[in-house]
């Protein structure tokens, strides 16, 4: 990503709202199990048996040998690895054949979340600026006005663009609003809406983000609204590929295919990132990281 970065327009976004898919159904939140939630993760899955299969990266004994704590906003890198964040230092999961190792890669004060860009360089976000990471050092690529409390950051699906979203005071304009930065360093705001932003994601051209009960597409400068959920129901989490939108509560992650919206994994939530065909989750509060691979049988 370049380090020429274009002025910062505060853009008024007008919106036009457009209802198509209800979802009404609310579940009944499950408790988490003894073990954390790695061995008692249970699946409701289209397809074959077998076809869907899921690899523990990270089991609860993983997290207390490393000491580790992962927020929600992590990364898959060009080669798999998992990057992440935690307090200040950026992490990547490094498999060995005895062990999983998180191995630090940069320390940054304030750091607030971690995505990858198309060149397999970290974008690194703190409360006062947009930072690269490439070759052992950080550099500052976009300082933030004044008054911009920006607090989450998301990767694209094609690497050429990150999303700024969310903001540490949910009262606030910023937390209504999500950011793109292109590679070329244009920055430009997409899209303002009522409620807080808490999840973006993007797929085939079009992006979605969440709110606490909604999920909404934003494409070509209209924005529809893609599900409302119940009051009961709330987006923790969501991630796309093509044909298919996830999303997560604590305690569920769906799968939304057209106006279909089912449980595919109970007893396992927080955040979820979609890469070359696998669902990652990462449920900080029952300590795991999984893998779900040949995701395109759903």
């Amino acid at each position: 990503m370049s380090a020429r970065w274009a002025l910062w327009p505060w853009l008024a976004v007008g919106v036009t709202v457009l209802s198509f898919a209800w979802w009404h159904s609310a579940r009944t939140p499950h408790p988490p199990p003894p073990d954390g939630g790695v061995a008692n993760v249970a699946f409701s899955l289209a397809g074959r048996p077998g076809q869907i299969t899921l690899r523990r990266i990270l089991t609860p004994a993983d997290f207390d040998r490393l000491g580790t704590a992962p927020s929600d906003d992590f990364d898959i890198d060009g080669g798999g690895r998992v990057v992440f964040a935690d307090a200040g230092t950026v992490f990547a999961l490094v498999p060995t054949e005895r062990a999983v190792l998180a191995v630090p890669l940069a320390h940054v004060a304030g750091l607030r979340g971690v995505a990858v860009d198309g060149s397999d360089a970290l974008l690194l976000l703190t409360a006062s600026s947009l930072s690269g990471y490439r070759g052992g050092a950080v550099q500052s690529l976009l300082p933030f006005p004044a008054g911009a409390p920006i607090s989450r950051i998301a990767g694209s699906v094609d690497r050429r663009r990150v999303y700024l979203y969310g903001s540490a005071a949910l009262d606030g304009t910023f937390a209504h609003r999500v950011v793109e930065i292109s590679a070329d360093g244009t920055v430009r705001s997409l899209v303002e809406v009522d409620e807080p932003v808490t999840a973006v994601t993007d797929v085939a051209g079009s992006l979605y983000f969440a709110t606490m009960h909604a999920i909404y597409r934003w494409h070509d400068a209209h924005l529809q609204v893609v599900i409302r959920l119940p009051s009961a129901v709330r987006v923790r989490s969501i991630a796309a590929a093509p044909g298919v939108l996830y999303f997560s509560t604590d305690d569920e992650v769906y799968a939304l295919k057209g106006l279909v919206a089912v449980s595919i994994v109970r007893r396992l939530g927080g955040a979820v990132r979609s890469y070359r065909g696998s669902l990652y989750v990462l449920d900080a509060r029952r300590k795991c990281l999984v893998q779900l691979n040949g995701m395109q049988y759903l």
